[in-house]
């Protein structure tokens, strides 16, 4: 009997697959490199005037990036929070978005608009009119290059 040599498919790409799949698992778990204090700070969630921030401010700002960002608003640092953190980013502050869209959803419940927040009305049929002088049937066009298209298909096939 004559022995078979090793399948190429075999354990090789087993062993490459597994290799994967356990450097996906332990980059899951890995500590990303991203300090918190100058991303809030870079990003307008902290004011960089002194560099010296107190827990209530860090806490805030931590909170405002998550219901930015539409994480779980807990105010820590968990690993959700981190892993969004070290998402790359444009580098556009965000200072000002939360009141923007505190505003957004205040229009949408309430239905009144602030005055920096006037929209244009839409304007019914009746208030327009238009003068046709020349009206092309472009759709005759396209279905009559549709249908040359297919007598074409038609001698080939």
């Amino acid at each position: 009997m004559r022995r078979r040599p090793p399948d190429p498919c075999g354990w090789g790409v087993r062993g490459a697959w597994i290799l994967a799949v356990s450097a996906l698992i332990t980059a899951g778990g890995a500590p990303l490199d991203v300090d918190p204090e100058v991303f809030l700070e870079k990003y307008g969630y902290l004011h960089e005037d002194n560099h010296i921030h107190n827990a209530v401010e860090i806490q805030a700002a931590i909170r405002e990036f998550q219901w930015l960002s539409r994480l779980p608003v807990t105010g820590e640092l968990d690993s959700i929070t981190l892993r969004q953190m070290a998402e790359p980013r444009c580098g556009v502050s965000d200072e000002g978005s939360q009141q923007v869209w505190a505003q957004r959803i205040d229009t949408i419940f309430t239905g009144e608009l602030s005055a920096a927040g006037q929209h244009r009305r839409k304007r019914s049929a009746t208030q327009a009119s238009w003068c046709v002088k020349h009206l092309h049937s472009y759709l005759s066009l396209t279905k009559l290059a549709n249908v040359q298209g297919m007598q074409r298909w038609l001698m080939f096939a």
